[in-house]
Parts: structure tokens; C-alpha cells; sequence
């Protein structure tokens, strides 16, 4: 019985974890400006590197 409901709970959490049609992310718009920040640092530190 016990396997059963385990089983049966790992295909329920499968399907709501796995993407079917789409795969987007919703992200606050502050990621922009932190993924730009962290562009030029990393891009400065490369160049400084070489």
C-alpha cells in the first residue's frame, strides 16, 4: 500500500515539475539590471586577466 502512494505522489510531483508546452520563467524586472552588473564585472575581470 505504502509503495503504491509514493509511487502514485512521484508521478504527481513528475507531472507538476515537468514542463509540457511551455518553458518560461517569470523573473522581477531587478534580474536585468543584476545580469548587466554582472556582465561588464565579469567581462572586466577577463579582460584584465589577458
Amino acid at each position: 500500500m505504502n509503495q503504491l502512494k509514493e509511487e502514485d505522489n512521484y508521478e504527481e510531483i513528475k507531472e507538476a515539475l515537468v514542463p509540457k508546452e511551455y518553458n518560461l520563467i517569470v523573473t522581477p524586472k531587478e534580474i536585468d539590471d543584476l545580469i548587466e552588473n554582472m556582465k561588464e564585472i565579469v567581462a572586466s575581470g577577463i579582460n584584465g586577466a589577458m
